[in-house]
């Protein structure tokens, strides 16, 4: 009997002393992530869902939770753009034992953003086009190997359906992450890969105030009503947003650039020019509005947009036909046709 207590009681200690290991190794990387903080310029070269945290706009949230299997998830900073508001967000995980390997892939699985307040348009500011579109894959962008930190990105759009959320006023956040998920490729045979991952759950949920002010009191505004005629349709250039780090056409008279539509101009795309030169293609907007727009995060480009006087407009037609050249790269404007009669140039003074 007295065998039995003691080895019940060394089972309860040995339990005991495997929590308090847990709880220290936990808040060992909670204090890490509290202290750490990295700057992780965008890779990402189409600037839609990434930030420069570098960046003077980028806002801190820094507000963190630890989940059940002792990931900590921590939102990091926050960027406002005209239309756009993008939250970046670390992950981090203790290694654990002389096994561990570096996942192939660490990313937050389904994840949600509500921006209010919405506030309604001005009458006939633009017709409403009603859509959406998704998509995703594998990704790790590493900062940190141990303890092991990645970075990912929530966003959202700042115009919808029933309203916009002024990126000058002050916008109330909440940020629901439903899952997270590990992956890593182990070889299983002839040195063929496949994905093991390992998925946790949540909810986790976040809630907080920010504003885009700074960056909104740059933004100019030109209304144009020109109207321009490729392969015999009509579209008129109804509005400029200017802004250096987001871009924004409204256009009408035109389908949502999908070829099953009759008044659709198929391929059309749009460039900017600035003062010194900098090309940048803009990318086709259908919902919800038609135009053309892009969030940009580069700081030579934001730099380049600062300085210019003049925004020169090119409206182009993807000129390729079949399968594409290897040096193609669907950014450069050699591989578009762009009439000059499908321009405008824009005084921003």
């Amino acid at each position: 009997m007295k065998n039995y207590r003691l080895f019940v009681f060394l089972c309860a200690m040995l339990m005991l002393l495997f929590a308090l290991t847990a709880v220290t190794a936990q808040s060992d990387l909670e204090k890490f992530m509290e202290d750490f903080e990295p700057d992780y310029p965008t890779s990402d070269k189409t600037f839609l869902s990434g930030m420069d945290t570098t960046s003077p706009y980028a806002k801190p949230v820094r507000q963190a939770v630890t989940t059940d299997d002792g990931v900590v998830i921590m939102l990091d900073k926050v960027l406002v753009t005209e239309d756009d508001v993008t939250v970046s967000v670390l992950l981090g995980v203790e290694p654990r034992g002389e096994n561990w390997a570096a996942p192939s892939s660490f990313q937050l699985g389904l994840s949600m953003m509500e921006v209010t307040p919405h506030i309604p348009y001005p009458p006939d500011y633009f017709e409403i086009i009603h859509g959406g579109v998704g998509g995703g894959g594998p990704i790790l962008n590493k900062i940190h190997d141990d303890p092991f930190v990645v970075y990912d990105f929530i966003r959202s759009e700042l115009m919808f359906d029933d309203g916009y959320v002024s990126p000058k006023d002050p916008m109330h956040i909440k940020v629901t992450i439903l899952k997270y998920e590990i992956c890593w490729d182990v070889v299983v045979i002839d040195d063929y890969s496949e994905p093991r991952c390992f998925k946790e759950n949540g909810p986790w949920n976040f809630e907080f105030d920010t504003d885009g002010a700074e960056l909104a009191a740059k933004t100019k505004e030109f209304e144009m009503h020109e109207t321009f005629e490729i392969d015999g349709k009509k579209f008129s250039l109804d509005r400029l947003r200017f802004n250096p780090f987001h871009i924004i056409l409204f256009t009408s008279g035109r389908g949502a650039n999908r070829g099953y539509q009759e008044d659709s101009i198929y391929g059309l795309t749009a460039f900017i020019e600035a003062d010194d030169g900098t090309q940048l293609r803009l990318f086709e907007r259908s919902n919800p509005y038609n135009g053309f727009d892009r969030k940009i995060v580069a700081e030579a480009l934001n730099e380049s947009l600062e300085k210019t006087k003049a925004l020169k407009v090119m409206f182009c037609l993807n000129r390729i036909n079949g399968e594409p050249p290897k040096d193609y790269d669907w950014e450069s404007i050699r591989f578009y046709t762009c009439d000059p009669a499908w321009s405008t140039v824009i005084d921003l003074e």
